[in-house]
């Protein structure tokens, strides 16, 4: 690979998250979804991982080895993942390779579901029990904007400290209702949170929007400052 800063900066994060160098099935699939994690500034959030794969602990450093792996077993090298899945502005053709959460059950047993008291997706669980369903992808790249549940490692008191902590603008939800969710079943339904970005100037009015990891919500002027909060983007059976 040529000489890429912003490569070698993310590798070395990277590494330093396993604590060791990665394997060759690792690192293409690294390659795969590395530039996910650049945001429209340059600015690289992989090392936000640490707090989605929890990797101080052993099993989260395995959860994460385990999940680039995936990636390259099930997309094959960079080199023919971008010529199978080619992106284009015009016409709108984007390329947005999944990172599941492999091992999500060995990093957590719950995680959590803040909702607005007001939705149907409320009126849904109090009917079933159970989340509305959100269809696994038949592709592991995304052609759209992906429709998600986004959850939450930890719980709040009350609705407005988790609007804070979860960083949650009031227009978004109110938060007064939450769902606990196990982990075993959302084992294999369970991905890293990327965010469209429809205030990128490249692509405003597009179809296409880039789309970047986002553990935090970092672009909003009452969120300058980023809490310390992990959260994941799943899909949960009904």
């Amino acid at each position: 690979m040529e000489d890429d800063p912003v490569h070698d900066e993310q590798l070395r994060i990277l590494q330093g998250l396993l604590g060791r160098n990665l394997s060759s099935l690792e690192y293409e699939g690294f390659l795969i979804v590395g530039s996910r994690f650049v945001d429209r500034f340059g600015n690289s959030r992989i090392g936000d991982l640490a707090r989605t794969f929890e990797t101080d602990r052993a099993e989260g450093r395995a959860a994460l080895g385990s999940s680039l792996s995936h990636v390259a077993q099930t997309l094959g090298s960079y080199q023919r993942f971008a010529a199978e899945f080619p992106v284009t502005i015009i016409p709108a053709l984007p390329s947005f390779p999944l990172f599941p959460i492999i091992g999500i059950e060995t990093i957590r047993r719950l995680v959590y579901r803040v909702l607005d008291s007001r939705s149907a997706a409320v009126a849904h669980i109090k009917s079933t029990g159970r989340l509305p369903e959100r269809p696994k992808p038949s592709e592991p790249v995304l052609r759209s904007t992906p429709r998600a549940h986004w959850c939450a490692y930890q719980k709040w008191e009350t609705p407005e400290e988790t609007r804070q902590r979860l960083q949650i603008l009031p227009g978004w939800s109110n938060c007064q209702a939450r769902a606990t969710i196990s982990t075993r079943s959302i084992a294999d339904l369970c991905f890293v949170a990327y965010s469209v970005d429809p205030n990128d100037p490249e692509t405003r009015g597009l179809d296409f929007h880039g789309y970047f990891f986002e553990g935090l919500t970092q672009d909003h002027d009452e969120f300058a400052t980023p809490m310390d909060v992990g959260n994941c983007g799943s899909r949960s059976r009904p």
